[in-house]
């Protein structure tokens, strides 16, 4: 659990961290419509964590990661596809945002869910849920800087601009490895229960 979080929150401090200039570099977005396209992330998101509150009562946690993670890849996946898109970017940093709204308090669900969650386990979540939000920016920092890139400038740079394709690339490395990781957590969690309804069904016999 504590993985899967440090990807999601991660991915969403990033994503509404440089999605700014990666419109004004990468896309030559005037920067009134950079701004409002980072309101438009901020705000889906908003809206996907209050969806999730009567999502979580017609469905279980563990499909409504299956369906937010999936989505997020899918959106990026779109946006990599027609990256020099105005019209797909805006698209899908909606869909995003409202997608990645419900995951972080449906974590919490699904692995309490899965087994019983400690004070040192919810410790874990909590130090994983803040290194995401300290490693993924650190490193696309990293791979701007190695190549070049003043993350600072607001002025559109054809050639350095290039160089902030890389965000895209890196949050849809991290989706696809959050699916990764809620595909082996389920597996687990699924062992745990039965392992758990087997621990029951043997009380009464050994009483």
């Amino acid at each position: 659990g504590a993985v899967l979080l440090l990807l999601y929150v991660g991915s969403e401090v990033s994503y509404g961290g440089y999605i700014f200039v990666y419109a004004v570099q990468f896309l030559g977005m005037g920067q009134e419509a950079s701004y409002a396209l980072n309101a438009t992330f901020w705000g889906a998101l908003a809206v996907g964590r209050l969806v999730a509150i009567p999502w979580s009562m017609v469905s279980t946690s563990a499909g409504i990661l299956a369906v937010d993670l999936a989505g997020c890849l899918a959106s990026l996946t779109l946006i990599l596809i027609w990256q020099r898109s105005e019209t797909v970017l805006w698209g899908m940093t909606a869909a995003f945002g409202l997608l990645m709204g419900p995951v972080f308090p449906t974590v919490m669900t699904f692995a309490e869910e899965c087994t019983p969650i400690t004070s040192r386990q919810a410790a874990s979540l909590v130090v994983g849920a803040a290194a995401g939000e300290l490693m993924v920016p650190a490193i696309l920092s990293f791979i701007f800087a190695a190549s070049g890139q003043d993350i600072e400038t607001d002025q559109t740079d054809a050639e350095g601009g290039e160089r902030f394709r890389w965000l895209m690339w890196v949050l849809f490395v991290d989706a696809v490895l959050s699916l990764a990781v809620f595909g082996v957590l389920l597996e687990n969690g699924k062992g745990l229960r039965r392992k758990g309804a087997d621990t029951a069904a043997l009380v009464p016999n050994a009483a």
